[in-house]
Formats: structure tokens, sequence, C-alpha cells
């Protein structure tokens, strides 16, 4: 939006599942294969703790794109 006025919504849904195996077949085999470091949770916190807002404006900067 540049410097547009306006806004953003976001709605999402979640649910806590108790290991990697009641996800379906094929997100375990993409988390498997491109992602395994999502395949435990990690042993400590690790701090910043990058949110998807922040880790998109952390792309756009990269891509020369603006806020």
């Amino acid at each position: 939006m540049r410097q547009r006025p306006g806004g953003l919504l976001y709605i999402a849904q979640s649910a806590k599942l108790g290991s990697l195996k009641e996800l379906p077949q094929d997100i375990q085999d993409l988390v498997h294969s491109k992602y395994p470091e999502y395949a435990t949770a990690p042993a400590t916190w690790v701090q910043p703790n990058v949110t998807s807002w922040t880790r998109y404006k952390q792309l756009q900067q990269q891509s020369g794109g603006k806020d």
C-alpha cells in the first residue's frame, strides 16, 4: 500500500497438536525436507523472538519494498 491510507485485517485460527505426526502427511514431509528445525520444539527460548510480521518487514526491506 506504500503511503496510501488503509489498514489490514488479520484473522487466524489455531489448534494445539500433540505432535508433528498429527499433521497431514504432505505437511510432515515438507517440514522434514525443508524445515527440519521445526520438527521439534526448541530446547531454549531465543531472543529476539521474530514474529511473522517482523520477518515480513525484514524481507520487504531486503527487497527494497516500503513499509
